[in-house]
């Protein structure tokens, strides 16, 4: 019984063993349960609206192939913040910064941006030619140059690819360079090119389909903007503002999906839709 659970989303384990039985319900909150469900969960981008008075957040992954939206309900007012005040609990307990004294002045200025995390990392990155990098396990922080095409006139995203650090370099309107960082290293290595110059025509066209007003506003005051991986190296989500639409690109067959949002005012972030929260309630 305990394997079948850890393969329900997290909202439903929540829900179903409540209406059980206590026995459940506390086998959830058990550290064990919650580092399997984990391991199982869906790696996707959670999606907060904020264009609305009430709290309005969703989660966007793929299952068996296709793309879902599950919208989550939390008390109004909550909001999800991303931060890290570059302090770490030592074997003593005790509260200790992290030394930053090696860091160069340009390097530093990464750390009042939001942290990404990895598996075992913490990144801080900003536009310049450094990344901020932290060993959760040594309590060392590294600073790494980008790869040296990041320059001036060059836009460029970083996004957390469970183990990896993902860049994405924005080459021109509609073209991509798409990097990744081996946090352990700091190595950098290209992983593909993404051009959808080709179907720009195509884009546009399913965009006028769920947005007639559109045409009146065409790519020439729209913008493709890359926020997140739904599947790393495979799907990846780009948010087209104007007609609040997101699109999901195949890099591998290069399919296009649209999905639909509930205003143009969103913040993307990466998630793992589990049951951490619970661990040791």
């Amino acid at each position: 019984m305990l394997d079948i659970l850890t393969h329900f989303l997290a909202q439903d384990i929540y829900g179903i063993t409540r209406l059980v039985c206590r026995k459940w319900y506390k086998m959830i909150r058990t550290h064990s349960f919650v580092h399997a469900h984990l391991q199982r969960s869906a790696h996707g981008i959670l999606i907060q609206n904020l264009a609305s008075i009430k709290t309005q957040m969703s989660f966007m992954s793929i299952r068996q192939g296709r793309i879902e939206i599950t919208r989550l309900s939390y008390e109004p007012g909550y909001e999800i913040w991303c931060s890290c005040n570059v302090l770490t609990v030592g074997v003593d307990s005790s509260w200790r910064h992290v030394n930053t004294q090696h860091l160069s002045l340009e390097a530093n200025k990464c750390l009042i941006s939001c942290p990404l995390s990895t598996v075992g990392f913490v990144h801080w990155t900003r536009r310049g030619i450094y990344v901020l990098t932290l060993n959760i396990e040594t309590e060392i922080i590294t600073q790494y140059r980008v790869p040296t095409c990041c320059g001036e006139g060059f836009e460029y995203y970083y996004f957390s690819a469970v183990r990896y650090l993902s860049l994405l370099i924005k080459r021109g309107g509609f073209s991509w360079e798409v990097w990744e960082m081996k946090p352990e290293s700091g190595e950098w290595t290209k992983v593909t090119s993404i051009d959808l110059e080709a179907q720009k025509c195509t884009i546009e066209h399913l965009i006028c389909e769920r947005d007639a007003s559109f045409k009146l506003i065409g790519f020439a005051c729209c913008r493709l903007e890359p926020v997140g991986w739904l599947k790393y190296r495979q799907v990846l989500v780009f948010y087209v503002r104007k007609p609040r639409l997101c699109i999901a690109y195949n890099v591998h067959s290069k399919e296009i999906e649209l999905i639909e949002l509930d205003s143009k005012s969103n913040a993307f972030l990466a998630h793992r839709n589990g049951l951490v929260w619970l661990d040791g309630c």
